[in-house]
């Protein structure tokens, strides 16, 4: 490092100095401090920060940088203009006087001429036992965290296979510069439904515990050389892994997605042809429809279907054209209210059911989650009515409602024709 600065005496003084430090992450910084002898000792006077973000590689990059009075200090001190002029006559010193004014006032004290080369450091990756496939978190599939997180199929998803029961090692690890702790959770997979596709409907006992409490296992930065690791004793079946970053995208505290390419590992050490790992969906992903809504006063009629007041939740009109399994999840930022839904069959798709038959499915219970859902295998074309509902009347809040199927035709909307005349009667 080269620094250049003037004394009082309008002499340059410079000096030679070399500093080596190891750069973990980006982004990052570089900050320069500069500091005052006075009677009581040196004081720092001035500051500039530098981006390394951008600088390349293998190559030096030698520039001026500008520094400035902390923020904090209220001390005056002296402005440093350096010139690229040996010889300085009346005129030159008048005008580099007026400059340096005008640096004080703006809160500049000098500048500093560095030369940095940055050299990047290859870490070895270790290299993973067993199975190995990589994935990456994109803008579509990254909502982090998927414990109460209203969109948690939103993440990458991978089959895992157990064909005859075994002992299972699981291993994540993500790139070394890489900032957002990450983990992975193991649920418990319907092939008989999902078959090969992503799972959208998750219950809290789906998920496979590390031991009485853990659900996955601790999130860490999870580097190469320090993976995010499990053991897990698997029986004969299908499991769905969920990579995740630990900051959520979607929900009440809604943070910025984590983006990054990622590899996930499965040992069986004994039996390594008991178990398969594959990307989902291995079959044709879901045909996805999704609708926004909201509940308010009036329109929040409680989930009780034996009182007639379950006539006032919001209605949507779903029609499928071919046979089709069929997956509905309603979710809501907050799990402060408690939500369900109901899907009836309908001959009379131009207007609200006011008459609650032909139930095809629903959930088993209203619940205070972020999200709620539903299958319905095997469903027959026609129309069906959509109700979304709040456990008690009269409340508020906004949902979103996603319909997976098979069908690239099906289609969804809102019901708001009413019968033209309605009467309630007491029998």
């Amino acid at each position: 490092m080269q620094a250049t600065s003037k004394k009082k005496n309008d002499q340059n003084t410079q000096f030679t100095e070399t500093f080596n430090f190891a750069v973990n992450r980006e982004p990052c910084t570089l900050t320069v401090n500069t500091f005052k002898k006075g009677l009581l000792g040196e004081r720092l006077n001035g500051i500039t920060i530098i981006s390394l973000s951008d600088l390349p590689k293998d190559k030096s990059v030698t520039s001026w940088y500008t520094i400035t009075k902390p923020r904090k200090s209220n001390e005056t001190t002296q402005g440093i203009v350096p010139t690229t002029t040996a010889i300085h006559k009346e005129d030159s010193f008048r005008k580099d006087k007026e400059k340096k004014k005008a640096n004080q006032k703006a809160g500049k004290i000098g500048q500093i001429r560095l030369e940095l080369l940055f050299q990047p450091v290859v870490i070895p990756e270790a290299p993973m036992k067993g199975i190995t496939v990589e994935g990456e978190w994109t803008e579509e599939l990254s909502m982090g965290n998927i414990s109460s997180n209203p969109l948690w199929f939103k993440n990458p998803q991978f089959l895992l296979t157990v064909s005859k029961s075994c002992t299972v090692e699981l291993e994540l690890q993500q790139p070394a510069n890489a900032e957002e702790p990450i983990s992975f959770y193991v649920l418990n997979y319907d092939n008989d439904f999902f078959k090969g596709k992503p799972m959208t409907v998750m219950k809290l006992d789906n998920v496979v515990k590390l031991d009485d409490s853990a659900l996955c296992p601790l999130f860490k930065l999870a580097g190469p050389t320090e993976p995010v690791t499990a053991k897990l004793s698997l029986k004969q079946g299908t499991y769905c892994i969920i990579p995740c970053s630990r900051a959520k995208a979607a929900g009440e505290f809604a943070e910025k997605p984590h983006l990054g390419r990622f590899k996930l590992g499965a040992n069986c050490e004994e039996h390594p042809k008991r178990i398969a790992l594959v990307r989902l969906p291995t079959a044709d992903p879901w045909c996805e429809l999704h609708i926004q809504g909201e509940w308010t006063e009036e329109t929040s009629g409680g989930a009780d279907i034996k009182e007639s007041n379950w006539t006032k939740n919001p209605q949507y009109l779903l029609t499928v054209n071919k046979k089709t399994d069929l997956s509905i999840t309603l979710h809501q930022d907050s799990f402060q209210t408690s939500i369900g839904v109901y899907v009836i069959k309908t001959e009379e798709p131009d207007r609200k059911a006011v008459w609650y038959k032909d139930e095809i499915a629903t959930t088993a219970q209203c619940g205070f989650a972020c999200s709620v859902g539903l299958v319905c295998p095997r469903v027959k074309p026609g129309t069906y009515i959509v109700i979304p509902c709040t456990f008690e009347g009269k409340q508020k809040g906004k949902f979103g409602m996603y319909v997976f199927s098979d069908d690239k035709k099906a289609t969804i909307e809102p019901l708001t024709t009413t019968w033209a005349h309605q009467k309630t009667a007491k029998v």
